[in-house]
């Protein structure tokens, strides 16, 4: 029996250092995968101002990133989330989901009217400038939901695949005009002049009559590369068929009425009520940037 043992001894020994050994990394996503993508753009523009000390660097924005998806009608939102579920280890399924909430103040210098027209000497205090104000928001919110199929066994791997979308966005300008529109001055000096003058009318106000729906297919090619188990750099372009579903826009204008001598408001309908517009195209060349964790 002694001999038995050691006959088999090798063979235990080398099962148990093949027991002991550890396993092999797994770069890429296995059926079962979760996944959470982020856009990499801030990140990476960080790492490059970390580098060269310049807090302004916009290389990524204007040159990796390209233009957006959509961005000739609808503004994205500020911040989307991306999760993805692997079915298999080549075929999973995607959703985008954002939501935008923008609103922002363009301010501008303007001389006072009744400055110019009466002269003060010793202006400390800077009476003879004004401030206009313009202020946006933007509202809305989108959800992609797709397909998606990979290519490619190692720490590279080819993503295509199509997305249904939709999306609803509102937009309202509206504006503070500093010099009063009265009957001595019944065209103020304005901010902004070849914007909100139309005749002897000035824009107060422009809005929609409630959100402009979207809905289309985006089909989507590109590469992930996993710089670590399950961590991956993404980069895509976007192809994009979709239309848009505009609600009713107006304008608020005010203009002087010498007849009845005041400041008269009228709202004047801009596009009626059942736009339809059709667009395609590949609006985002240079390529989106993410990251994916999966889990």
């Amino acid at each position: 029996m002694a001999w038995v043992a050691c006959c088999l001894l090798p063979f235990w020994l080398s099962a148990q250092e093949t027991g002991n050994a550890e396993k092999p990394k797994v770069y890429i996503p296995e059926q079962g995968d979760f996944a959470i993508a982020f856009d990499a753009t801030p990140i990476l523009s960080y790492v490059g101002n970390f580098f060269n000390g310049n807090v302004n660097n916009d290389a990524l924005d204007k040159g990796l990133q390209g233009a957006p998806a959509m961005s000739s009608v609808f503004s994205g939102p500020v911040a989307s989330v991306m999760a993805k579920y692997m079915l298999t280890d080549q075929l999973g399924v995607r959703a985008n989901v954002g939501l935008l909430n923008r609103n922002t103040t363009s301010r501008s210098y303007v001389g006072n009217d009744s400055y110019a027209q009466f002269p003060h000497d010793g202006d400390v205090g800077g009476e003879a400038q004004l401030i206009d104000t313009r202020k946006t928001k933007v509202s809305g919110g989108s959800i992609t939901f797709g397909p998606e199929w990979r290519v490619g066994k190692r720490r590279v791997q080819g993503v295509f695949g199509v997305d249904v979308l939709m999306a609803y966005q509102n937009t309202n300008t509206s504006y503070d005009w500093a010099n009063a529109m009265t009957s001595v001055n019944q065209k103020p000096t304005s901010s902004w002049d070849a914007d909100v003058w139309n005749g002897n009318s000035r824009i107060v106000e422009y809005y929609n009559d409630g959100y402009d729906f979207y809905a289309g297919l985006l089909g989507h090619v590109g590469v992930e590369f996993f710089v670590a188990p399950k961590i991956a750099i993404g980069a895509e372009v976007n192809v994009n068929a979709y239309w848009q579903f505009g609600k009713q826009e107006y304008m608020k204008s005010e203009s002087f009425n010498a007849s009845t001598d005041r400041v008269e408001l009228r709202t004047d309908l801009v596009s009626p009520k059942g736009l339809k517009e059709f667009y395609f195209g590949t609006e985002n060349l240079g390529g989106a940037l993410y990251m994916a964790f999966y889990f």
